[in-house]
């Protein structure tokens, strides 16, 4: 289970490719005042003979208007409380940050999983930041 988001496009921002990308996805709306940023994390996968970094923006948009269904890529959208979240379907690094941001807590890190996916390669770090700090690595391309 994955949340929904892709590639920032040539000539977009961070802020247009979370829109984009949640109308592609799920066929909701949402409007750049209601989407609270949350945290960078740099992901390192092993792929083609070499370790590869993903960086993920992560936001939370608690408005949207507009039913969400299955879109671009993604099955039919579930609905978890935050309480019985289904990190044994997720990725193991999901759950050192998941439940962090859904607290509040702003975040930075980075995580190495393995080549399986099942583990860690080295160990995860993610720290709390301040919104400043924030709104900084949401500018940075």
């Amino acid at each position: 289970i994955n949340g929904y988001g892709g590639k920032i496009e040539q000539g977009e921002t961070i802020l247009q490719a979370t829109i984009r990308e949640m109308k592609e996805e799920s066929g909701v709306g949402i409007r750049p005042e209601d989407i609270e940023k949350a945290a960078v994390i740099d992901f390192y996968n092993f792929k083609e003979n070499a370790w590869r970094r993903v960086r993920v923006y992560t936001s939370i948009a608690r408005k949207w208007s507009g039913t969400p269904c299955a879109g671009d890529g993604m099955g039919l959208p579930e609905r978890f409380s935050h309480n019985a979240l289904p990190f044994k379907q997720m990725l193991p690094g999901d759950q050192l940050w998941l439940l962090r941001i859904l607290a509040g807590e702003l975040l930075e890190g980075e995580i190495w999983h393995t080549q399986d996916f099942t583990g860690f390669e080295k160990e995860p770090i993610i720290n709390k930041i301040r919104p400043e700090r924030l709104a900084k690595l949401w500018k940075l391309l």
